[in-house]
């Protein structure tokens, strides 16, 4: 009885414990669905705010599923909080959390391997490095990251929007390369009937066309872009403002004054980039038609813009541009003291290595695109023939890039040879020249004799003090040991070589450089050659050297041997 009593007991309480365990399963399976779904509905909040343009409340919206999906462990949504938190912070110009939080999502996409995040992060990042830090290289990187990240995922969706941010960075160098860029995303648009894409892709395109002079394709393409605009309301300024410049191009200032204060009446809506460009358009319009004093304020709104929010994308512009009116004013001062502040900051923006790196930037990504289209032919091959062709064409092209190496190195070897001899030659006549060369004074008056005076005391002092052998040697100590000032420099500069003051050093230092590896005594290092000739930068010697010898410093001193020995 007993027993029975106790087995009957057992029963009751198990089927209790399993009874209570499921409820509290189906009840943690309710509580998850539920905070999933609360998810959902401010992901979607979100995307709404965003296509509105109203980056403070889709901030809020955003950090507010940043705290659910960390407090739930929900690595989907919290990567999708960290880009919009990211994004807008840098929409609303706060720098240092937009760079802490799409760092933070490209860090969490690479480890999900999530092709949205990558793409959506690295594009954030590289706008946020050019317009914010002023470094074209670092947010060159980022984009051709992602349309790797793109093309590797086939997400063409993605890879136009990069496109896209690669085109304006050709627009902000006043290169117009970018224009197939643009035309990619806008006809990725059409074909895909993707409103967002066709929007951008058409107003990029607007852009290039513009710079191209194509200003009648332009037109059409910034009409196409209006259409969109009760959708993208936050581009309005851009979009109106280039619709402005197009007809002011075609001279209808009429109405491109209608379209600029159509701009107007949105700028203080619009992220800085914009307002800034906006500015400094405006005033160019003011000043071609000769309304000086209205350009002038205008043109100071974009400078204090720039200054307060540190984005310097287009302040060199603005500077030039006021130089301009004060001059038309009759206001020397006010001229002289920009056109100071143009040239500092153009000095700063456009340096050697900036420009150099852009560079680089069209040749990587013009290698990359070349070799995506060879991979693409070699595909359609091995569809379309058979492998005994195949291999046969192949063999044939091998062959032909044998016999094309060996003729090239030959032709590039004589060509060497005549280079290292030429250049030995133009030493002893530089000797020659060099000892008939005036020290004649000068005075601080800009005349085209002075101008020559001015540059003759500059020869004097790098072939005889050979002052270019100074590491660091910028403008400013030049023009002191001139007693003169840095744009008289500048300017003697220019007119008797045609080239800027640093390609003038650096020509110094690579002829010096280039007399001391064709003497077969000196057996000097090429780093130490580099530094006794006032290059601070062994990478940029050799790139300077290479790019006046075609060949680098060490192949140059190898040519020297071997002409030596075939004299001999």
């Amino acid at each position: 009885m007993k027993k029975r009593f106790f087995i009957l007991l057992t029963t009751f309480i198990l089927l209790f414990v399993t009874g209570s365990r499921q409820e509290v399963l189906s009840y943690d399976r309710h509580r998850k669905d539920s905070v999933d779904l609360r998810l959902e509905q401010l992901k979607q909040l979100c995307d709404v705010q965003n296509m509105k343009d109203n980056s403070g409340e889709a901030l809020k919206t955003a950090e507010r599923i940043e705290q659910i999906a960390a407090h739930t462990g929900n690595q989907d949504y919290l990567l999708y909080a960290y880009v919009m938190i990211g994004q807008n912070s840098l929409f609303l110009n706060d720098t240092t959390t937009s760079s802490e939080y799409l760092n933070k999502a490209l860090e969490l996409a690479v480890q999900q391997n999530n092709v949205w995040g990558i793409t959506t992060s690295c594009s954030n990042l590289g706008i946020l490095a050019i317009n914010k830090e002023n470094d074209f290289q670092k947010g060159i990187d980022y984009f051709l990251y992602g349309i790797k990240t793109a093309e590797q995922f086939h997400d063409m969706k993605q890879y136009a929007f990069l496109a896209c941010n690669l085109a304006i960075v050709y627009h902000l160098r006043r290169d117009t390369t970018g224009l197939r860029y643009a035309e990619t995303a806008y006809d990725y648009g059409i074909a895909h009937n993707d409103d967002y894409m066709t929007f951008s892709g058409a107003f990029t395109s607007a852009y290039m066309l513009f710079l191209c002079g194509k200003y009648q394709k332009a037109l059409a393409r910034i009409k196409t872009a209006e259409h969109y605009l009760e959708d993208y309301a936050y581009h309005r300024v851009s979009v109106y403002s280039t619709h402005a410049n197009i007809l002011s191009a075609l001279n209808l200032d009429s109405k491109a004054e209608q379209y600029y204060l159509k701009a107007l009446r949105y700028v203080d809506r619009t992220e800085v980039t914009s307002a800034t460009s906006f500015y400094l358009s405006y005033g160019k319009f003011l000043s071609k038609t000769g309304n000086y004093e209205k350009a002038v304020r205008f043109l100071k709104k974009g400078v204090e813009l720039s200054l307060h929010s540190k984005n310097s994308v287009y302040r060199y512009n603005l500077y030039n541009s006021l130089s301009e009116a004060y001059k038309h004013l009759g206001r020397p001062d006010e001229a002289l003291r920009y056109y100071e502040a143009f040239h500092h900051e153009a000095d700063s923006l456009f340096s050697i290595e900036r420009e150099r790196a852009i560079e680089e930037m069209r040749i990587k990504y013009e290698a990359e695109r070349s070799e995506r289209m060879i991979q693409q032919q070699k595909t359609q091959l091995l569809l379309q023939q058979r492998r005994l062709q195949l291999a046969l064409f192949i063999s044939i092209l091998l062959i032909l890039s044998l016999i094309a190496v060996y003729l090239s190195y030959r032709h590039k070897n004589r060509m060497y040879l005549l280079i290292v001899k030429q250049y030995q030659e133009a030493i002893q006549r530089e000797k020659r020249l060099r000892e008939h060369l005036s020290s004649d004074k000068y005075s601080s008056s800009m005349t085209e004799e002075k101008e020559k005076q001015l540059f003759t005391a500059l020869e004097n002092l790098m072939m005889e003090q050979h002052l270019y052998r100074r590491q660091g040697l910028n403008k400013k100590q030049l023009a002191d040991a001139l007693n003169t000032n840095s744009a008289y420099l500048s300017q003697a500069v220019n007119a008797n070589t045609g080239q800027s003051l640093i390609n003038y050093i650096n020509n110094y230092r690579i002829d010096e450089a280039i007399s001391l590896l064709s003497d077969m005594k000196h057996n000097t290092p090429i780093k130490a050659i580099a530094q006794d000739v006032g290059f601070t930068s062994l990478s940029v010697f050799y790139r300077t050297f290479n790019d006046k010898m075609g060949m680098s410093p060490a192949k140059y001193r190898e040519k020297v041997i071997e002409l030596a020995k075939m004299n001999d």
